[in-house]
């Protein structure tokens, strides 16, 4: 019989125990679903904050295109009007020479890296052609000194034959002077002296 009240008593202490974990529990379960309610109460708010963001986001991006476009339009029209400038035509022409100036260098770059490249050959060429010519140059100035030496020696041949004959047509030119001066002055006749010397004249310039 105290077996059975012990049993009792112990059955009953347990099932108060389980009522205060019950209460305990239900207790926890309440302020979970509190805060759940919380929960969802704030996630729906957030939501609607989120669509209120994105629909701002999208009107601030929708009117940021329709300032990008009017940038983009802007520039472009600010590129054709600059463009059109006698200065900016000036520079691009630059720019093009510069360019073209630059294909060429590296052109010639690689050309000259190239033995067998065609500025090689044509330097080549240019200093064959040179020796040629300063070749032939050389036999000229040869052929002009050969030449102006016999001249010389022709010269001097001919002044040591004009020089005796000179000297003696000039004797004769004095002669016929001293004779004009002295008939005149005998005769006392000036025309006949002045046709003499006339004759005297033409006689010595040969015609």
């Amino acid at each position: 019989m105290d077996s059975i009240l012990s049993e009792t008593k112990t059955t009953e202490r347990e099932i108060y125990l389980q009522d205060d974990a019950i209460e305990v529990t239900k207790y926890h379960c309440e302020n979970l679903e509190a805060e759940v309610r919380a929960l969802y109460s704030e996630n729906v708010k957030l939501k609607c904050d989120a669509e209120t963001v994105q629909e701002e986001f999208e009107v601030t991006s929708a009117r940021n295109n329709v300032y990008r476009e009017k940038i983009k339009a802007h520039k472009h029209l600010f590129w054709e009007m600059e463009s059109k400038m006698p200065i900016m035509i000036e520079l691009a022409k630059k720019k093009a020479v510069v360019q073209e100036l630059k294909t060429k260098k590296e052109e010639l770059i690689r050309d000259l890296q190239n033995p067998e490249g065609s500025v090689i050959k044509q330097v080549q060429e240019e200093i064959t052609l040179l020796k040629r010519e300063i070749t032939t140059l050389k036999e000229f100035i040869n052929k002009k000194g050969d030449f102006l030496e016999e001249e010389k020696k022709m010269h001097a041949k001919l002044r040591k034959e004009i020089e005796p004959g000179y000297i003696d047509l000039r004797n004769y030119q004095l002669d016929l002077i001293w004779h004009f001066r002295e008939g005149s002055r005998r005769a006392g006749c000036i025309s006949t002296g002045v046709k003499t010397m006339q004759f005297v004249r033409c006689y010595v310039s040969g015609k």
